[in-house]
């Protein structure tokens, strides 16, 4: 399913952040490494908040919108396309990380969203600041 909104391929591609709108990117390699919550440390690095997604995923833009208009500004991290290094345990993606700490895929977002879960979560994380 190498493409899908659903399987996460190898490596990621690039990552973007700032202001709501890719105000700044840049691209970062890490081989296979988004294969374990030991390694999300090293894709989420000190970021509060981070949707982890394939590139050109119309679902990780539909969570980044929800982030957003909470006033949270999300790391986005968009896995290329690689025949190599499938997961060994799909994740669904876009994959969402608060804290460091996985909050699930898009149903655990919103799901947390409606129970009104999520900003205390997102303030506990620092992604909100109010």
């Amino acid at each position: 399913m190498t493409g899908s909104c659903y399987v996460a391929s190898a490596t990621p591609a690039t990552t973007t952040g700032g202001g709501g709108n890719g105000a700044w990117s840049h691209s970062e390699q890490w081989g296979n490494s988004f294969r374990q919550e030991d390694d999300w440390q090293t894709i989420t690095g000190s970021d509060a908040l981070t949707v982890i997604s394939n590139e050109g995923c119309c679902m990780s833009r539909v969570v980044t919108q929800l982030l957003y208009s909470l006033g949270a500004n999300p790391r986005v991290v968009e896995l290329a396309a690689n025949d190599e290094g499938f997961l060994d345990t799909p994740q669904e993606l876009p994959f969402i990380l608060v804290g460091g700490h996985a909050l699930g895929g898009v149903d655990k977002l919103f799901a947390a969203h409606i129970a009104g879960n999520l900003i205390p979560q997102l303030k506990a994380a620092g992604a909100l600041w109010l």
